[in-house]
């Protein structure tokens, strides 16, 4: 019949081959950057840690002679943190890297000395032009300053309060 939509034949179109399509893959957010966690032993300026050292020992007393308080004649050292206290006034300073993985209670005169000898670094280092680095892992310090490296080695301070009661 004429008409018929199932008899009519409509031409085809010629079959030509799909386009490749090359697949482009998506662009892969790369991953978020993180500071890696900071660690004992790292280099720090030797002026910032210098400071953090007299901010403390002005709070922090003699072991001995009339002013002298021997059970608090110490510094604690928790990570980053520097803390001394003579019962009137708590002085606290931040060093730029950790310098322990936990508290560590310091004697009083074995941070003067460290401060004494940074001293006396930062003075050479201000005539040449050099800069004076500390690298402090624990009881451990190394002052690196104008042509040589001096080793100092802390003591322990064993008596006094509890680090949990200074914070």
């Amino acid at each position: 019949k004429k008409g018929d939509a199932k008899n009519s034949k409509k031409p085809k179109a010629p079959e030509t081959a799909a386009p490749e399509t090359t697949k482009v893959p998506e662009p892969v957010s790369p991953p978020p950057v993180t500071a890696p966690a900071a660690t004992e032993g790292e280099v720090m300026d030797g002026h910032t840690v210098h400071e953090a050292l007299k901010h403390v020992l002005n709070a922090c007393p003699k072991a001995d002679g009339p002013d002298g308080n021997p059970a608090l004649a110490f510094v604690l050292l928790d990570r980053d943190t520097l803390l001394a206290t003579d019962d009137f006034a708590h002085h606290k300073a931040f060093l730029p890297q950790p310098a322990s993985t936990g508290p560590v209670k310091i004697t009083r005169a074995s941070l003067r000395g460290l401060q004494k000898k940074l001293d006396g670094e930062l003075k050479s280092g201000a005539e040449t032009s050099t800069a004076v680095t500390v690298v402090w892992s624990g009881l451990i310090v190394e002052v690196h300053g104008v042509g040589e490296t001096h080793h100092v080695t802390l003591q322990k301070f064993d008596g006094g309060p509890d680090p949990k009661h200074l914070h």
